[in-house]
């Protein structure tokens, strides 16, 4: 049996840009394996678990659904959901609500005050935690109105950034106003 190429192993130690970095990897493995000529899935998947390291292989037996041992495919959708982050798409309403359920249960001398410090230290939104600590007398009611006029607003540049509306370029604007331009000016 031919020995098999050299092939780095996957750093999951170094957590920046973890989804882009795997993807790219199992990108560069999938070419190796063209190249190796290697088809068949058992093979496929026993050395993609070979090359990624001994820490991948630890999460890996920790993964569910990883399929048999002959699906490859399997085995890279598990490792993609894995260092694929999960966003959060729970509203700030429906964080708000779920804080003032769990807060009746609690002998807090003042819920209101705790449920907005638990928003405050956990949002994700670093522009909601900023606006609160500059404002130390906002109460409650302004900081949920606040996150819902942010998460707003962040929708609605999102749309216009993604959509199909482009600005002329200067040289176009340039062009419009010479041929607009009246000899008499």
């Amino acid at each position: 049996m031919a020995a098999t190429p050299s092939f780095p192993e996957f750093d999951v130690e170094d957590p920046s840009n973890l989804a882009v970095r795997w993807e790219e990897y199992l990108k560069r493995f999938n070419n190796l394996v063209t190249a190796m000529n290697f088809r068949d899935a058992a093979r496929k998947r026993a050395l993609l678990l070979h090359y990624v390291g001994e820490r991948v292989n630890d999460i890996f037996d920790t993964l569910p659904d990883r399929g048999e041992n002959s699906n490859f495919n399997a085995a890279c959708d598990a490792l993609t959901a894995y260092f694929t982050p999960k966003k959060n798409t729970k509203s700030i309403d429906e964080y708000h609500t779920r804080l003032q359920i769990a807060a009746k249960y609690c002998e807090f001398r003042d819920h209101y005050t705790e449920v907005k410090l638990q928003i405050e230290l956990g949002t994700s939104s670093k522009k909601i935690r900023q606006h609160s600590f500059r404002k130390p007398s906002l109460t409650l009611t302004d900081l949920i109105s606040y996150a819902r006029t942010l998460t707003e607003t962040e929708k609605q540049a999102s749309g216009i950034a993604n959509s199909s509306f482009n600005m002329p370029s200067s040289a176009e604007i340039n062009a419009v106003n010479k041929d607009n331009s009246s000899p008499n000016d």
